[in-house]
């Protein structure tokens, strides 16, 4: 009679392995994991997907599924005075993904620092990403070996990984005079609160006392960018005082009640303009040189 009791106990045990869609599976990430002099791994790394990711980030996994999050491996290492290393490491899929869910959470007043493809140190926290990888390192009790306990963590991540990649060729479009450095930021969907625009480029700028925003969308091909512009253009028909020449290309004018003034383009298979610009020909000097870098003749 024990016996029978136990089987179906093995049984059901055996189910939930069977069925348990992490059971089996060992992260590619963990491969990414250091091993650092002196520091020990606390327990094994967990592992986070689309499906578990907010029992980690509790109300903040939203906008990591928004970029298409693929996985989350989290480890914590302790050295022999107890201070704690945890490493985030989150696969967003490509390197737009992974710019984007960066530069959404960047300060342009954080501590930049050449580490990876773009980073910053923020007290206990190094954040940085690297390929398709985005990647928080925070060090706790680490007292004044807080920076280079970070360093060296990041270094051993950055020194397993073949393919480095690089920042979107899309950002270095922006014009530079009046930039606010680090503002850049990369919108996957709903792009200007519109859901028919997507894979938006944002940066910000100061110039002649004047806040005003530049963008660039990127479409899958001509013939994509020009079904959103007609869109664009459609969702702003109401709003629309006037076309200008810009070199050889038509440009757009809107005004709103959020954005102000908007001046919009299309060339090849992008759309870009100005937002909040006033100044008219400050913004045909902006928008004449994304143009040009566009066409390669800048």
């Amino acid at each position: 009679m024990r016996n029978a009791r136990i089987y179906p106990l093995f049984f059901i045990i055996f189910l939930y392995f069977l069925f348990n869609p992490l059971f089996g599976q060992k992260s590619k990430l963990i491969n990414l994991l250091p091993k650092i002099k002196g520091w020990k791994s606390v327990e094994l790394p967990q592992i986070f997907t689309p499906t578990n990711l907010y029992e980690y980030i509790n109300g903040g996994a939203e906008i990591y599924l928004a970029y298409d999050f693929r996985e989350l491996v989290v480890a914590e290492f302790k050295n022999q005075k107890n201070a704690s290393i945890v490493i985030e490491i989150y696969d967003m899929g490509d390197e737009k993904n992974c710019f984007g869910i960066y530069s959404i959470e960047r300060s342009p007043d954080s501590n930049y620092l050449e580490i990876g493809n773009h980073g910053y140190i923020d007290g206990e926290s190094l954040n940085f990403i690297i390929s398709t990888y985005y990647i928080k390192i925070n060090c706790y009790d680490c007292g004044e070996n807080t920076r280079d306990n970070l360093l060296n963590f990041a270094d051993g991540i950055i020194n397993k990984i073949e393919n480095r990649g690089s920042l979107p060729p899309i950002l270095f479009y922006f014009p530079e005079k009046g930039l606010i450095k680090n503002s850049e930021k990369f919108y996957l969907k709903n792009f200007l609160g519109m859901d028919f625009l997507k894979n938006g480029y944002k940066a910000e700028y100061n110039l002649n006392n004047e806040n005003f925003s530049l963008f660039i969308v990127e479409g899958e091909d001509e013939q994509g960018a020009q079904e959103m512009f007609n869109k664009l253009k459609n969702n702003l028909k109401d709003n629309l005082i006037g076309k200008i020449r810009i070199n050889d290309g038509e440009c757009y004018i809107a005004k709103d009640k959020y954005y102000k003034k908007i001046l919009m383009m299309k060339s090849k298979n992008y759309i870009f303009g100005s937002l909040k610009l006033e100044d008219m020909e400050l913004a045909k000097d902006f928008l004449l040189s994304i143009l040009l870098k566009i066409r390669g003749e800048k």
